[in-house]
């Protein structure tokens, strides 16, 4: 109900938010159509490999580049220009598919740009959110994005699979394409809030993107945000690259209970990011972060014990379900917290440490779990996630008033 409210009380943002759904859609058509497409080319792992590679590198190197951009110039020309190149692109491909004529260099050019471009469009939608809305509803806003961002999740491979199925690959990438209309259209309705304050002051763009490093490093409060989502990657990179693994090869969970138990974690992440309004009235946020990431690990440690896919099921739910309650309030939290003219540059390195934590961790862990029991691992993690959320908690409580905030009043 929180959510319906909130959308009832600002219809432009809420059309660009539903708008944003189906682009969402869109990108996970083709993160399901890519790997498809790379297997039909070459029958290859290794160039499964390398294609996946192609797809972090990019936005891992310039993610801070854009972050400065997204700060110098009007964010919603930004989203409507990357969107665009984004529909373009993705309809460039299908017509390459349909007079077949697709190699995998030319897959591959398209992947890198794919992956500079959806840096821009992530940054800069995330970035403008506190010039659409009002910061208390900073939180709802959050949450609606990441409910409609979970059910994107679950929804796009399985309408990518089924329309492939049903037509082939360059039907799904049109469809995939045209999910990016709405937000062409939505972007240039809302209503733009320039705050007052400081000028963002050119210094050149190398320059201009270590600010949001200095900015993290001055403003404490963020520093152990930034470093606690590090540590929260780095776990769930590892359990979830190793987690179908661990079902099959150590517990010999079959592929319907396996469905359960996604179905289940599915559920608890839908649960726990609706809750995420109502906790962030009455606790601090930076408080239901440091708890967050404290069920997670305790939950992650029980998944390597017990052996029953019920229980497994649970503590896989009771892992990524306070996780989504973190990242939304992760997010509102340097939203709030981060002067406008700087966010995008913020957000950028926040982003950037994610795309090299999360899946470097499951690759790490790969490697890992040829020589260590899978379980040892799990353990391992979880152990390194309780002591950050751990001495979080000490920082926070013996420092908590001297720590850095721009704006006293957030929680």
């Amino acid at each position: 109900m929180l959510t319906l409210n909130f959308l009832k009380s600002n219809i432009r943002v809420n059309i660009y938010v539903l708008a944003g759904f189906l682009s969402s859609i869109g990108n996970r058509i083709y993160m399901f159509i890519l790997p498809w497409l790379v297997y039909e080319i070459t029958g290859s792992s290794v160039w499964m490999g390398f294609l996946f590679l192609l797809q972090m590198l990019p936005s891992l190197l310039v993610s801070p580049i854009v972050g400065s951009i997204v700060d110098k110039y009007n964010r919603k020309v930004i989203i409507f220009v990357s969107n665009l190149i984004l529909l373009l692109v993705m309809c460039i491909l299908t017509i390459l598919l349909l007079v077949d004529v697709l190699n995998i260099l030319l897959l591959g050019i398209i992947t890198v740009f794919l992956s500079i471009t959806t840096s821009f469009s992530f940054i800069s939608e995330e970035s403008i959110l506190p010039q659409i809305v009002k910061k208390d509803d900073l939180v709802k806003v959050n949450t609606l994005y990441q409910f409609l961002n979970t059910v994107a999740l679950l929804s796009g491979p399985s309408l990518g699979g089924l329309i492939v199925s049903v037509y082939n690959s360059a039907v799904a990438l049109f469809i995939g394409a045209l999910t990016f209309i709405p937000v062409l259209v939505s972007v240039f309705f809302l209503n733009i809030n320039y705050y007052k304050g400081l000028k963002s002051k050119s210094s050149g763009l190398l320059k201009d993107t270590v600010v949001g490093i200095k900015y993290i490093v001055k403003t404490k409060i963020l520093l152990l945000i930034v470093l606690l989502s590090f540590v929260m990657n780095i776990a769930n990179g590892a359990v979830d690259a190793m987690f179908v693994f661990f079902a099959r090869d150590n517990l010999n969970i079959g592929p319907f209970h396996l469905g359960l138990i996604f179905t289940m974690s599915s559920i608890a992440q839908i649960v726990c990011g609706l809750l995420a309004p109502l906790l962030a009235r009455k606790f601090k946020h930076f408080i239901i972060l440091i708890v967050s990431s404290g069920i997670s690990s305790i939950a992650i440690m029980f998944m390597s014990i017990v052996k029953s896919w019920i229980f497994i099921g649970l503590f896989r739910g009771l892992q990524e379900g306070p996780t989504i309650t973190g990242n939304i309030l992760n997010k509102t939290l340097r939203q709030s917290i981060v002067p406008n003219n700087i966010l995008g540059r913020v957000n950028a390195v926040n982003g950037s440490l994610s795309v090299v934590s999360y899946p470097l961790s499951g690759f790490l862990a790969g490697i890992v779990t040829e020589v260590w029991s899978i379980r040892l691992v799990f353990q391992s993690v979880a152990i390194l996630l309780f002591m950050a959320s751990l001495i979080s908690f000490m920082v926070y409580k013996k420092h908590g008033k001297g720590l850095n905030y721009t704006d006293a009043n957030i929680s």
